[in-house]
C-alpha cells in the first residue's frame, strides 16, 4: 500500500472491509466501500477493475497526486495496486455522499447550497488545472465525483482518473462535442458547465429522449427571447421551497454554465475567470440573454470581454 501520511490502519483492516454489505456505489468497473477501520473512523474505498496492467510512470503520476491538498479536493489517503487489473484508491469519507446522489434522488436543497457546491467546484477545478504541480486534467468530471462533506462543501473526487489507462471512468453525456481522445482543460470546463445547468435547472444531463441539457437549456433561451419572456422559468422550481433563489446570481450562474458549454473549445473561459466571475455575485460583464444573442447570430467569440 502506498500511503500519503500517516495511516492507522493496515491493507488488512483494508480488504476486510470490502464486503458485499458495505457497498455504497457501484459503476460499471468500479466499487466503493464505507469501511469502518479498527480506530473507529470511516474511510472510503474505490476498487477498479483495468484493462490493462499500470506501467511504471502511472504509478509515478499517481503517487504525485497524493501531495495534493486543497479545501475543495477529497484527499486520497493511498492506493493499493497488486501488479494485477485491480487498483484500490483510499479516500477520506463523505457523509452527505455525492451530487449524484443528493441531486438525482430529490433530495432537495435550496440557492444558497446550490451556488456555495458550484463555486466549490470550481475553486477545486481551478487548483487542478493553474496551482496544481504538476498542472493537472480531472478528465472524468461528473455529479458522482462531486461530494459533499458535513457542511455540504463540495469535495472533488477521482481527480487522479486522467493518469488511467482506462477510459470508462468518463460519461458521455459530461464529454464534450470535440471528442477529443486525450482529455484537457477545456474539457474539464465543458463538463463543469453542464453540471451548472444540472444545478440550475434540477433536470438530468440527457432526458429520457436523448435530449442533452445543454441544447435543452440553449432551445429554451431563444424561445424566452423570442416571448420576451423571464430566464427565471428555466430554473427548477423546487429551489424556492428550501430558500429564495437570488435572481442576480442565479442568472450570472447561467451565463457562465453557457460560456463553460460552448461548443469551440478555445472560447469556453479558463477556470480562473470562472472562480472571478463566480464570485462577483452578480453578472456585471454581461447579460445572459446579451451573451445568448451573440451565440445566435454567430459571434466568434463567446467570451465576454
Amino acid at each position: 500500500m502506498t500511503a500519503f501520511g500517516r495511516l492507522s490502519f493496515t491493507v488488512e483492516d483494508v480488504l476486510k472491509s470490502m464486503k458485499s454489505t458495505n457497498i455504497i456505489g457501484n459503476g460499471p468497473l468500479s466499487t466503493v466501500y464505507k469501511a469502518e477501520m479498527p480506530g473507529g473512523d470511516a474511510i472510503a474505498v474505490k476498487k477498479l477493475q483495468l484493462n490493462q496492467k499500470l506501467n511504471q510512470n502511472t504509478l509515478e503520476e499517481l503517487d504525485a497526486l497524493g501531495n495534493v491538498r486543497h479545501r475543495n479536493i477529497l484527499r486520497l489517503l493511498g492506493f493499493c495496486y497488486n501488479n494485477e487489473n485491480s487498483l484500490i484508491f483510499l479516500y477520506e469519507f463523505m457523509p452527505n455522499g455525492s451530487l449524484a446522489g443528493e441531486y438525482h434522488n430529490k433530495k432537495e436543497f435550496g440557492w444558497a447550497t446550490r451556488y456555495q457546491i458550484a463555486e466549490g467546484l470550481a475553486h477545486a477545478l481551478c487548483y487542478l488545472h493553474h496551482d496544481c504541480n504538476p498542472a493537472t486534467v480531472h478528465g472524468a468530471l461528473k455529479p458522482s465525483n462531486v461530494l459533499l462533506d458535513s457542511h455540504m462543501e463540495t469535495r472533488l473526487s477521482d481527480f487522479c482518473m486522467a493518469k488511467l489507462p482506462d477510459d470508462a471512468m468518463c460519461s458521455t453525456a459530461y464529454i464534450s462535442p470535440e471528442h477529443e481522445p486525450s482529455r484537457d482543460e477545456k474539457s474539464d470546463i465543458y463538463s463543469f458547465g453542464v453540471i451548472l445547468l444540472e444545478l440550475l435547472t434540477g433536470m438530468s444531463a440527457v432526458d429520457s429522449e436523448g435530449v442533452s441539457i445543454v441544447d435543452f437549456v440553449r432551445g429554451k433561451c431563444t424561445e424566452i427571447r423570442r416571448t420576451e419572456g423571464s430566464l427565471m422559468d428555466i430554473l427548477d422550481k423546487n429551489m424556492n421551497k428550501q430558500s429564495a433563489v437570488k435572481e442576480n446570481q442565479a442568472m450570472l450562474m447561467l451565463h457562465v454554465a453557457l460560456l463553460c458549454t460552448n461548443r469551440r473549445p478555445f472560447d469556453r473561459p479558463s477556470m480562473r475567470d470562472v472562480v472571478s466571475m463566480l464570485s462577483e455575485k452578480t453578472p456585471l460583464r454581461k447579460t445572459v440573454m446579451d451573451f445568448h444573442c451573440t451565440l445566435t447570430q454567430g459571434s466568434t467569440s463567446a467570451f465576454p470581454m
